[in-house]
């Protein structure tokens, strides 16, 4: 089988993931996909009935749910409220560029292929004189009403229906507004159409208008037996005439296994640049992971609101999510889209004049989860020499984060505290958001001391330890002292106990979790807790009491830290990893939310023997989980990856060899990587 051919969607579909059970493209604009009642944030649940099939989709995403829109239901009879025309299942068939399903209900077949703005469905009807195909425009993800102004129109001459407007809802809040459209075409001359509004069905009306209320368009007609009929879909940014000409351009005909074809052969590209030696069952959850990585964020360059060419990447749900994993694993596999969205996030700066760690729909969200999280991507594309981005450019968003973007306290005491007045939303923290301002810092100062910028330099770097005001060297928890803790605004600690915080403190983790948050000064972190002997003890401790949260990203980098010169153990890093990260990944699951694909990359990392600090230009080393993986490079190289004793036994790493010659250290750069060669793992059992 093809890399493609291993993926199953369902993971992280059916089960703990929230992500999309349909086909997609690379990185596509829409992402069509089966919906069911009571879904998760994907659209989709396992075991669940299914409603029918919306056009866009946000990839793994927690909280207040996202799209879900311009749902189509192919039925006998006609119903629009979603729980009458639920249908049970069978023969249903999840690959990563093509969907098919039987709804038991009507005995009607759907099948969908994707292409980057537009998807083709093909509905195979029993013999029927009430087949119809209902399209829901005001709709969003789980029955809501997403649309605020709209339209649709009825285009009988073209067997087509159009509409759109302005639309709501999306995460991270109901407040904000953007516009979308849709342009369909179906390949059957119908019978008979309508319209409806709310619980009003409108036969033979060609339109209707919206506001906050329920609305939708229908054709109707009779079929043979296992008749198919083809519906085509595409959604613009812009405008409806533009989603009609990217109707045209993709899909022109009503060819369905070309085009299932083309989406197949485009994941055998990008997947088939990593091939690993493993059984059956380990590739598809290999490479099911490896294909969340591709998802999300989606390139609508050309299909925006600036009505420019400007690289334009989209639907980041958020880089606090992606920038430890997702993106560096870009810049081994596909620079390209690094460098993307780093010209995109330059493009950004200069129409909305800031540039946020969530981007969604178009519209900047200053969310504050993870600081100014952009300065990381940039750093870490800049410190790996990712061609194509013009650095000083680059650093203008660096810079106007630094000076003005960190919290005001932050910048003059070392900082935030709770409640302090910003842009940013309740989700920035003492704790969480003083470390990552302070990374943020430190990220800002690696491209001002690369640029020759030294003033800035020099000011930010000594603003990256930062981190130190924030440290409760009073606090203890289970016999370690030491701990990051809140403060409140007149710089006192708000003393807890440290296994607490959780969203108080900090994002979305406690005291024990974000003290290993310091990837700019590991040195200064394993001092602070106590010097090497000590932290590691403490590791273990957190580790064996289930203090550190796999399950979510601040946790992302902590195992590694076993793998730093100071510490030197990677065996403990490897046997927590096979013990509680690993099985974490199931046939059905994730370990928590995939966010954009932050937890696939993950795996790839956590399987393949190499981490990164994201954000700097090296890698730990802890192990690779197969006997041989060969890595396709950007450059034309290729990385091969040896382990020839690796098992679920043998999982402590010994030795490593690059290129015949033995390391001293647990640890690789960037450069060192992209050279390829043969990166050779000694493994034992012990």
């Amino acid at each position: 089988m093809t890399p493609a051919d291993y993926v199953n969607p369902m993971i992280g579909a059916a089960g703990q993931g929230s992500c999309m059970a349909g086909p997609c493209l690379p990185h596509s604009s829409v992402y069509p996909s089966p919906n069911t009642l009571n879904p998760n944030n994907g659209g989709y649940k396992g075991g669940e009935k299914i409603i029918g099939f919306a056009q866009l989709h946000a990839q793994g995403t927690g909280g207040l749910s996202s799209y879900g829109n311009f749902l189509i239901a192919p039925q006998i009879g006609l119903e629009i409220n979603e729980e009458n025309y639920a249908s049970e299942k069978d023969e249903e068939v999840a690959r990563c560029y093509y969907y098919k399903v039987k709804l038991l209900k009507s005995n009607i077949l759907c099948e969908v292929v994707p292409s980057a703005n537009a998807a083709l469905y093909r509905f195979t009807y029993p013999e029927t004189i009430n087949a119809s195909v209902t399209i829901d425009v005001a709709r969003k993800l789980k029955g809501a009403i997403g649309l605020e102004d709209g339209y649709v129109n009825i285009l009988k001459e073209k067997n087509a229906i159009s509409g759109g407007g302005t639309f709501k809802g999306n995460w991270p809040s109901n407040n904000t507004r953007w516009k979308m459209y849709f342009y369909a075409v179906l390949s059957k001359k119908p019978d008979g159409f309508g319209t409806w509004i709310n619980e009003k069905i409108n036969d033979g009306s060609n339109a209707e208008k919206s506001i906050n209320s329920r609305m939708g368009a229908f054709y109707k007609f009779s079929t043979r037996a296992n008749e198919p009929v083809y519906v085509k879909i595409a959604v613009s940014f812009r405008s409806e005439s533009h989603a009609e000409m990217l109707l045209k351009q993709e899909i022109p005909g009503w060819e369905f296994d070309k085009l299932k074809n083309e989406a197949r052969k485009a994941w055998n590209t990008k997947l088939g640049k990593v091939k690993i030696e493993a059984s059956e069952k380990e590739k598809t959850i290999f490479y099911t992971n490896l294909f969340h990585s591709f998802v999300q964020p989606r390139n609508r360059t050309g299909n925006n609101a600036w009505n420019t060419e400007e690289a334009f990447w989209d639907d980041h749900y958020t880089m606090w999510d992606s920038w430890k994993t997702v993106f560096p694993l870009m810049c081994i596999l596909d620079q390209e889209m690094v460098s993307e969205n780093i010209n995109s996030f330059i493009a950004r700066y200069k129409h909305d004049k800031y540039v946020a760690e969530a981007f969604i729909n178009g519209l900047e969200s200053p969310v504050g989860q993870g600081g100014n999280t952009v300065d990381k991507i940039i750093a870490d594309a800049y410190v790996k020499g990712i061609p194509g981005v013009d650095w000083n450019e680059a650093y203008k968003i660096l810079k106007y984060n630094a000076d003005s973007m960190r919290t005001p306290n932050y910048i003059i005491n070392g900082y935030h505290y709770p409640g302090e007045k910003h842009f940013y939303s309740n989700r920035m923290y003492s704790g969480s958001g003083t470390l990552a301002f302070s990374y943020d810092d430190f990220c800002a100062a690696t491209l001002a001391k690369g640029l020759g910028k030294t003033a800035d330099y020099q000011k930010y770097s000594a603003r990256s330890a930062s981190w130190k005001n924030i440290w409760n060297v009073s606090a203890e928890s289970d016999g370690f002292k030491g701990f990051i803790m809140g403060k409140k605004s007149d710089g006192t600690f708000d003393n807890i106990d440290p296994k607490t915080g959780y969203n108080k403190h900090f994002y979305e983790g406690t005291c024990w979790i974000y003290s290993y948050f310091i990837p700019h000064d590991i040195p200064g972190m394993i001092e602070y807790m106590g010097g090497p002997e000590t932290f590691t003890k403490r590791l273990v401790h957190a580790l064996d009491n289930n203090y550190i949260d796999f399950g979510n990203e601040p946790s992302f980098m902590t195992l590694w830290w076993f793998c730093h010169p100071l510490i030197n153990r990677p065996d403990l890093c490897a046997k927590y990893l096979r013990m509680q990260l690993v099985p974490k990944y199931t046939k059905t699951s994730l370990p928590g939310d995939d966010d954009q694909g932050a937890m696939g990359s993950l795996y790839f990392f956590a399987r393949c023997g190499f981490f990164p600090v994201a954000g700097q230009d090296y890698y730990f080393l802890h192990g690779s989980s197969y006997k041989s993986i060969t890595i396709q490079l950007p450059n034309n190289k290729k990385l091969k990856i040896l382990a020839p004793d690796a098992s679920e036994e043998n999982r402590y790493l010994k030795w490593v060899r690059l290129n015949e010659k033995t390391l001293t250290e647990f640890k690789i750069s960037h450069a060192d990587l992209m050279e390829g060669g043969t990166l050779e793992f000694g493994m034992s059992n012990q």
